[in-house]
């Protein structure tokens, strides 16, 4: 499953260059880097609020400017929230 989530993750960061990834060698969490000046508390909030994701911002784990992406998910469950998450504008 993990496996099968960062190759659809790598794919997925090709179509959406506004995002980056620390995409881990092992493990199943990754963390996705927002633009510059995107805060990502509030882009975290916005998340929930408007789209339904729930992602935890990086900066509880030391990286700000971050959101804590698990891996584990079922494939078409992450795949689905990825797909959101390319749709969502920044500070809609």
């Amino acid at each position: 499953m993990v496996k099968q989530n960062t190759a659809a993750l790598r794919a997925w960061l090709q179509d959406n260059p506004s995002y980056s990834c620390v995409i881990p060698e092992a493990g199943s969490v990754a963390l996705l880097r927002l633009p510059e000046g995107v805060d990502d508390e509030d882009f975290a909030l916005q998340l929930m609020e408007k789209a339904g994701l729930f992602f935890v911002p990086g900066r509880f784990f030391g990286a700000p400017g971050t959101l804590r992406l698990g891996l584990g998910r079922p494939p078409e469950v992450f795949m689905k929230g990825l797909t959101l998450l390319a749709g969502f504008a920044w500070g809609s």
